[in-house]
């Protein structure tokens, strides 16, 4: 998929209602920006979700390339290359490297 056609996707796609547990200096800071934005919680909480995704995607890749190169993790190393190959599926699905840039 086009990084436009994601965020197409994204646009026409339904919301959903969660219940999460947040930590409460979190809120406060999410209240916060939402003040000095004067904007809601939630559209300050949907702006940072797809930031976190693509942080916690390239931290992971990171991570697993690092235990791909300690010999501590030898024994592991089919097990490592398979979560390298589900992170870079996972990455063209979404076009994390394109859709998401902010």
């Amino acid at each position: 998929m086009k990084p436009e056609d994601i965020r197409k996707a994204f646009e026409k796609a339904k919301t959903k209602k969660i219940s999460m547990n947040v930590n409460e200096k979190y809120l406060e800071m999410i209240d916060e920006l939402a003040r000095i934005h004067d904007m809601d919680r939630t559209k300050i909480i949907e702006a940072l979700i797809p930031a976190g995704i693509k942080f916690q995607t390239e931290f992971s890749e990171k991570t697993w390339k690092k235990f791909l190169e300690d010999k501590e993790y030898s024994d592991k190393k089919e097990l490592i290359k398979n979560k390298l190959k589900e992170i870079e599926q996972f990455k063209k699905k979404w076009a994390i490297d394109k859709s998401l840039d902010i």
